[in-house]
């Protein structure tokens, strides 16, 4: 035993002099021996100012022991004054080169300095730092017990380095052979992490327990940089998930600002065609220009106002974006805000009725009266139809509840609205009828009005969609993607379509989705009927609000005591008690069923699982 102390006292040496070299190189300083360079104070307190970030009083050239003595203690109170006791060590002790004392003074300032800020949560330094190798290591088929054998064959050195660095060591190529694996992990931690080498080889494989107090110098370097890594890697994700949404966001203007040239630069030509045209001199030739421009109203026209109003949307969603980021709102280039852009369709709109204007006054003989049985409705139902695209796209300050009420009365008034479009049809038909190609008295026709009336019904119902998503997000927690597949499966079992699940049709759709077993004898079911009973609330039926509660707290990632106890009745089938066969059935995983044998009391066939949970 004697003799194996004196092996650990050399390792020591070596270890903790390589350690104060490792600070003492950022100074330009290195000592030898540690046992015997700190005896006049001046190494050591070259060693506290750097790793205690500090000034001390030192004499640089002691001559007499008593000047060495002096620096010594300025050192020492220097220490006490962190909050470290040192017990039983002197000046005089270092100054004489107390080997036992002075390796256990390194000591302390290694357990205070370089891994003092795993004592948290009642934990010593060592065991925060042997908790830190333990979770570090799960993955991997190493035991982590102490800072002696456990490190003696390599392997929890190499599998702390794969674990944050898998770049560096290749897993696979860990063998048995101790020395090995010990220079891998060592060579590696010199040349790529930039530790140096605080043991050797030798100093592990050729000694029966390693020295302890070394291995955690070492390991402490390592978390050291591992930590310091960490850190940097978790900023570097927040920061780059900040820069995703941002470049996200810059992208989406980007393309904004492309697309809104293009329309701007589009819209232009087209305009300058529109305003080239002259009637031409006879009837022929008038209808033929009559029918270009009508091509043009339902192609280029309908393309010009798609994507300007898409533009618009595009350009909400950009500052949407920058107001969750609490960024400055973006500012289109002058000419392509979103007001501009509508300015240009407004102009070639004015632009294309001229042209109209000046073909109709060559077909003026032809029959106003058909024209104005066209016209009037015409006028008035795009007037309508205005009004409520107006309507629909004004923001409001008041309650969403109240602005879905207002815009549902709009939308229903709206659809009346539709039958007018068959008697516009026919004073349509009547013109194509006359040979009447255009209609001074209006601007409008039966195809333009039917797109531009269900453009608004659309802007309606996305709206109203796009609220109640808003008021059914805040009011149940569920996101609209959920509410959908909530209600894609509810509708999916509600074969009479009033919005309402009958106890079959409940039970049918509990059995697709998995919640319940397939029950092929027709016999009942006891824990279907308890959840029945429980939501149907005193009906014969369940509605939809009922429904959807019922799955948000079955898809509930952090449920209550009850909603456990509820799971585990369906994993059990009904059952008061739980089986290993019901666990594994359920997919459970071996630890998780470990745990339920090792914390629910026995009980029939199984555990009690309810007692467990602590749920009534």
């Amino acid at each position: 035993m004697a003799d194996q102390e004196e092996q650990w006292q050399k390792v020591q040496i070596k270890t903790f002099t390589k350690w104060c070299n490792m600070h003492l190189a950022k100074k330009g300083r290195k000592i030898e021996d540690v046992t015997n360079d700190l005896k006049d104070g001046v190494q050591l307190c070259a060693l506290l100012e750097i790793i205690g970030e500090t000034t001390l009083k030192c004499n640089q050239k002691p001559k007499m022991r008593i000047q060495m003595t002096e620096n010594i203690d300025y050192a020492l109170k220097f220490i006490k004054s962190r909050d470290v006791k040192l017990v039983g060590i002197g000046p005089v002790d270092i100054v004489d080169g107390n080997v036992k004392l002075t390796l256990g003074l390194i000591w302390t300032l290694i357990l205070r300095f370089a891994i003092s800020e795993l004592s948290a949560e009642g934990l010593s330094a060592k065991q925060g730092l042997l908790l830190w190798c333990q979770k570090k290591c799960e993955p991997y088929p190493v035991k982590v017990e102490n800072f002696s054998e456990s490190f003696k064959d390599g392997r929890v050195f190499c599998a702390l380095i794969h674990r944050h660095r898998p770049d560096l060591i290749d897993w696979e190529s860990v063998g048995d052979n101790d020395a090995e694996n010990l220079e891998k992990a060592f060579s590696i931690c010199e040349k790529e992490l930039g530790i140096p080498r605080l043991l050797d080889v030798e100093d592990i494989v050729s000694m029966p327990r390693p020295d302890e107090k070394s291995v955690m110098t070492y390991v402490a370097a390592m978390y050291k940089v591992f930590s310091a890594n960490d850190q940097v890697e978790k900023a570097g994700q927040r920061a780059g998930n900040y820069l995703d949404l941002l470049k996200a966001t810059q992208d989406m203007q980007h393309d904004y600002e492309q697309r809104a040239q293009a329309l701007k630069d589009g819209i232009a030509a087209e305009k300058a065609k529109i305003e080239a045209v002259e009637p031409a001199g006879d009837y022929q030739g008038i209808r033929a220009q009559i029918q270009e421009t009508k091509e043009y109203r339902k192609n280029n026209k309908r393309q010009f106002i798609k994507e300007q109003a898409d533009l618009s949307v595009l350009f909400s969603q950009i500052n949407s974006k920058l107001r969750g980021m609490k960024r400055p709102p973006y500012v289109a280039p002058e000419g392509l805000e979103p007001k501009a852009l509508e300015q240009c369709v407004i102009d070639i709109g004015e632009s294309e009725r001229q042209l109209r204007k000046k073909l109709s006054a060559a077909m003026r003989d032809c029959l106003n009266a058909i024209r104005k049985a066209f016209a009037d409705p015409a006028n008035a139902f795009d007037a309508e139809t205005t009004k409520y695209r107006d309507a629909v796209q004004e923001e409001k300050d008041e309650d969403v509840k109240q602005q879905i009420e207002v815009l549902k009365q709009q939308l229903e008034e709206l659809k009346a609205m539709e039958g007018k479009l068959d008697e516009i049809e026919k004073a349509e038909r009547a013109q194509e009828e006359a040979n009447i190609e255009e209609n001074e008295f209006t601007d409008e026709n039966y195809d333009d009005l039917k797109f531009a009336y269900e453009q608004v019904v659309g802007m309606y119902n996305k709206k109203i969609a796009f609220l109640e998503a808003q008021v059914n997000e805040s009011e149940t927690g569920l996101t609209p993607e959920q509410m959908q597949e909530f209600r894609e499966s509810f509708d999916a079992f509600d074969e009479s379509k009033d919005g309402k699940l009958q106890k079959l049709e409940f039970r049918s759709c509990m059995n697709s989705l998995g919640l319940l077993d397939v029950d092929f004898t027709g016999g009942e079911d006891k824990h279907f009927e308890e959840i029945w009973d429980k939501l149907r609330n005193g009906n014969d039926y369940i509605d939809f609000d009922t429904y959807a509660n019922y799955m948000k707290e079955m898809n509930d990632q952090n449920p209550s005591p009850e909603q456990v106890n509820e799971i585990f009745s369906t994993i059990t089938n009904g059952k008061d008690f739980v089986t290993e066969a019901d666990m594994q059935k359920a997919g459970m995983t071996p630890e998780q069923i470990e745990y339920v044998k090792a914390n629910a009391p026995a009980k029939g066939e199984g555990y009690d699982y309810k007692a467990m949970v602590g749920a009534n």
